[in-house]
C-alpha cells in the first residue's frame, strides 16, 4: 500500500498536467516496476480523482491539490540512480512526511517532477 500512496504523491506532484500514459508510467516506475502494482496505481489514481486517462493521454485533476508536494533533497555521494541506474556523484530524494525516495540523478528527478 506504500508504494501506491508513493505513486500517487508524485503524480499529484508533477509539474506537467497533460502527459502521455509512458510519462505516467516513468513516474510510477520510481516507486516499482511490477506491472501488476502499476495497473493496480493507475485504477487508484482514477478512481480518487487524480488522472483522467482518455485514450493514450493524461490529465492530472484538481483532486491532486490534496496531495502535498514531496521535498528534494540533494546530498553529494557516490551511488547509482535508482531510476536509470547512472553514477552519480549528487544523489536527489524524495522526502515524505516518514520516508524517502532515492537515489535519483538530477535529470531524472526534473523529468519527473
Amino acid at each position: 500500500m506504500q508504494k501506491t500512496e508513493d505513486a500517487l504523491h508524485l503524480l499529484a506532484a508533477s509539474a506537467r498536467r497533460t502527459m502521455s500514459v509512458r510519462e505516467v508510467v516513468e513516474i510510477i516506475e520510481l516507486v516499482t516496476k511490477n506491472p501488476q502494482t502499476i495497473k493496480a496505481i493507475l485504477e487508484a489514481a482514477t478512481k480518487q480523482r487524480i488522472i483522467r486517462r482518455v485514450e493514450t493521454t493524461v490529465t492530472i485533476l484538481d483532486g491532486a491539490a490534496a496531495f502535498p508536494k514531496p521535498k528534494i533533497t540533494r546530498v553529494d555521494c557516490d551511488s547509482s540512480c535508482r531510476r536509470c541506474g547512472v553514477r552519480i556523484k549528487h544523489c536527489h530524494y524524495i522526502e515524505f512526511d516518514d520516508h524517502r525516495l532515492g537515489p535519483y540523478g538530477s535529470e531524472c528527478v526534473n523529468k519527473i517532477l
